[in-house]
């Protein structure tokens, strides 16, 4: 199982955890373990919401990806940078609604 949040909403609840004038604060502050909310490991996702989540098996996320892909590039030469462009179709759903939960509203963030 996983909890899926913000990177903003992890980051939040990272500096909760860190305040924490316990042994739990300080291994928040000096380590890099993941972070874990009611027992269940919180994973950052870049593109999610900052007020809704998800707790569910990883297992039971599909990804889609359609089969026309294009890649572009380009080369500017003044700044010596490539540019390259992937572009794609890509979707995730949840195989089994029954077996996730969504949150709402979750707080903590100004957007």
């Amino acid at each position: 199982m996983r909890n899926f949040f913000s990177v903003d909403n992890e980051i939040e609840y990272r500096d909760t955890l860190a305040a924490r004038a316990t042994g739990l604060g300080d291994n928040t502050i000096t380590g890099f373990n993941p972070v874990f909310g009611f027992g269940v490991a919180i994973q950052p996702v870049h593109l999610m919401p900052n007020d809704h989540g998800l707790l569910t098996n990883p297992l039971n996320l599909i990804m889609g990806i359609q089969r026309q892909i294009s890649l572009e590039y380009d080369k500017e030469i003044s700044d010596r940078v490539y540019k390259m462009v992937l572009s794609a179709r890509v979707a995730v759903v949840v195989e089994e609604s029954s077996a996730a939960v969504v949150y709402n509203n979750v707080g903590g963030i100004d957007t």
